[in-house]
């Protein structure tokens, strides 16, 4: 009963919003229509994934973020079992800094991207070397007892 009541409430969004474009362009329904088809489709796919195995290594990092994040908040938005909430809650403030971080970096990229055109890439190509210097430099002085 339960996940047919959710398959009615995801329809229902997905048509308000699919419905909701046509003043956007022509094609832009078919456009949010594919796109939010390819985005529920990784999200399925990832979500059972995070269902169906226990500790499983990501391959799609972002993905896999936003969708555990977002089992997370409707874990503790519906408060079924207090230890499940515990958890859920746990894991979603581990999780959202990367999220956060991870769309401050779009942006900052989309910037770059809109300014100076392909040299873009330049300022992460530069920064590497730097990070992993850094990182490089971290690890030793830990291994010595500093």
């Amino acid at each position: 009963m339960e996940s047919s009541l959710d398959a009615k409430w995801l329809s229902t969004v997905f048509s308000l919003i699919a419905g909701s474009v046509d003043a956007i362009g022509p094609n832009a329904t078919k456009v949010i229509l594919a796109g939010m088809l390819g985005v529920s489709a990784m999200a399925v796919q990832n979500a059972l994934v995070q269902i169906s195995l226990k500790g499983p290594q990501s391959t799609a990092a972002m993905t896999t973020n936003m969708t555990r994040f977002m089992m997370d908040v409707g874990d503790v938005m519906l408060e079924r079992r207090p230890a499940d909430v515990i958890q859920a809650r746990d894991r979603a403030m581990r999780t959202w800094p990367a999220i956060v971080g991870f769309a401050i970096g779009c942006g900052l990229g989309a910037i770059c991207e809109a300014t100076i055109g392909l040299w873009s890439p330049g300022l992460p190509a530069g920064l590497a070397p730097l990070a992993i210097a850094k990182g490089m430099t971290a690890d030793l002085k830990v291994g010595q007892g500093s």
